[in-house]
């Protein structure tokens, strides 16, 4: 995932206006056993600077996995890869 359009650089994360409507849907994802996990991208160790971020989501295919991130209501992030993973640890689905 990449930065979206409606994410404001010059504002730092936790301060961004489309947040809260982003915490919601993946709170949603991850109550209907959709998200596996997810989060930012940093710059660095140093900084909460993010520069992208990564979800793994429970999906059949890619057309569902970029739908399930599209219908995402923030626009803090866009869908720049998809690929196809084989969980062989963590949680069970």
């Amino acid at each position: 995932m990449q930065l979206g359009p409606r994410y404001d650089k010059s504002v730092p994360i936790a301060e961004q206006k489309a947040l809260p409507a982003h915490s919601a849907y993946m709170q949603q994802l991850q109550s209907a056993g959709t998200l596996v996990l997810g989060g930012p991208f940093l710059a660095s160790f140093e900084t909460m600077e993010p520069t992208g971020a990564i979800l793994v989501l429970r999906a059949e295919t890619e057309a569902e996995a970029r739908a399930i991130m599209a219908a995402d209501p923030s626009g803090l992030l866009s869908v720049q890869e998809v690929r196809a993973f084989l969980m062989a640890a963590g949680p069970k689905p």
